[in-house]
């Protein structure tokens, strides 16, 4: 090699060398962002299925809601029944004593 040659040949290599460096920056990077690509496709798919998720979650919200305010009227009958039910319980208390005193008094009465 000549003494002119040796700057070509290193110039020729460096050359080479940084064309190999950018093939190799160039396909990790693309590896990168095939990789990303992928990330971001499975997010969409997670989060498309997170919104059907959360759409049934709202049609049930919906629905129990109809059930509850059905069951609500329920409750209030019940309510009512069990305040006539205290109402009849007290009274029938009452007659319970006043069929006693009446017993009572209908026993002296018989005894005279």
């Amino acid at each position: 090699m000549t003494h002119s040659s040796v700057p070509h040949h290193a110039v020729s290599t460096a050359l080479g060398s940084l064309s190999e460096l950018l093939a190799a920056d160039t396909s990790v990077t693309l590896a990168s962002l095939d990789v990303m690509d992928k990330l971001n496709r499975s997010a969409i798919d997670r989060y498309s299925k997170l919104t059907q998720a959360a759409e049934g979650l709202d049609n049930d919200r919906e629905y129990l809601k109809s059930v509850y305010a059905e069951i609500e009227k329920y409750t209030k009958q019940v309510d009512s029944i069990e305040h006539y039910v205290d109402d009849l319980e007290q009274v029938t208390k009452e007659l319970d004593e006043w069929s006693r005193e009446l017993e009572v008094k209908s026993r002296r009465y018989a005894r005279r």
